[in-house]
């Protein structure tokens, strides 16, 4: 997921004033593909990304599972129900 966008849209009514400002800060370059995994259009991209599992979509979670940062981060641990 986009990081802004998901930001975005969890946090709505927030001021994210500082956050946005900060990304703009720390992302010096943006550029992106125009589909992830040849399957999903991007529509919105702020230079980070993030991962976030969604329990409904086993395919995508199965997909991170396989990427070596998967376990080296930690998620295995985090993520234990997905």
């Amino acid at each position: 997921f986009d990081l802004a966008d998901f930001i975005n849209k969890a946090f709505p009514d927030a001021d994210k004033t500082a956050f946005l400002a900060q990304l703009n800060k720390t992302v010096w370059y943006k550029n992106n593909t125009s589909q992830f995994i040849q399957l999903y259009d991007i529509n919105t991209y702020c230079g980070l990304s993030c991962y976030i599992p969604i329990f409904k979509r086993t395919d995508l979670n199965e997909y991170y599972k396989q990427l070596s940062w998967y376990k080296a981060g930690g998620y295995d641990k985090l993520f234990r129900k997905f």
